[in-house]
C-alpha cells in the first residue's frame, strides 16, 4: 500500500491505519472502485507478486457492492532445497557486495512508483545475495527414533513433559510420579522389542 493516496479531510484513524501498513510493507492490490467513487476492499500482501489477475466484477444480486476475484501465487518451497540448504553469511564476499552496490546505477533503477522501487531494491539485494553469499547444506536435525520408542512410550514422554511444563518443578510430586511412569513404559516397551528381536 505503499504510495497510497488518501482523500482531503481523510480521519485520524485512517491515516494512521494507512502508515501502519506501509511501515510494514503492505499492498494494497485493489486500486479500482468496488462502491460508487470508493475503494471499500483490501487484499494486502508483503509480495507485490503473490495477488494476479486482480478484477472487480460485477456486484450481487442487489447489492451496491461489486465483487473482486483474484488469483494468489503462492510459492511451494521445495524441500530439497528450502530445508537442506540455507546462505552461509559466514563466508559471505561483503567487499564484492559493496562494489556492486557502490556500481549500482540507483537512479536508474528507481523508476515507477514507490511500490516499483520496492521491488526493483528487493530484486538487486537478492541478485546479490545470490552471487556472493553461498548456499551450505544443514545437518539433519532429526534423530532417528529408538525402536523401543513406540506409541505409548512417546505418550508417556510427552506426559511428562506436560507435567513439568506446568509445574517447572523437578522435585514437585506431580513430575516425580510422571517420571516414573515415563520411565516405566519406556523400559516395558523396551523390553518387549527386544524380546521380539
Amino acid at each position: 500500500m505503499t504510495g497510497h493516496d488518501t482523500k482531503t479531510g481523510a480521519s485520524r484513524d485512517c491515516s494512521e491505519f494507512l502508515n501502519c501498513l506501509d511501515d510494514c510493507f503492505y499492498i494494497q492490490h485493489v486500486r479500482d472502485n468496488t462502491r460508487e467513487d470508493a475503494i471499500l476492499d483490501l487484499v494486502l500482501s508483503t509480495d507485490q507478486e503473490a495477488i494476479a489477475d486482480l478484477r472487480v466484477v460485477e456486484n450481487l444480486d442487489s447489492s451496491d457492492h461489486n465483487m473482486i476475484t483474484w488469483a494468489y501465487r503462492f510459492r511451494a518451497a521445495s524441500k530439497t532445497e528450502e530445508q537442506t540448504r540455507r546462505r552461509d553469511y559466514a563466508k559471505r564476499n561483503y567487499d564484492a557486495i559493496k562494489r556492486e552496490v557502490l556500481a549500482t546505477n540507483w537512479e536508474g533503477l528507481f523508476t515507477g512508483d514507490a511500490d516499483q522501487w520496492w521491488v526493483a531494491f528487493r530484486d538487486r539485494m537478492l541478485q546479490l545475495e545470490e552471487n556472493y553469499i553461498p548456499l551450505r547444506k544443514l545437518r539433519s536435525k532429526r534423530k532417528k527414533n529408538c525402536i523401543w520408542m513406540t506409541g505409548r512410550a512417546v505418550d508417556a514422554v510427552n506426559r511428562k513433559r506436560n507435567i513439568y511444563s506446568k509445574y517447572g518443578d523437578v522435585k514437585h510430586p506431580a513430575v516425580i510420579n510422571a517420571n516414573r511412569r515415563a520411565k516405566k513404559e519406556v523400559r516395558k516397551e523396551q523390553n518387549g522389542t527386544l524380546r521380539k528381536s
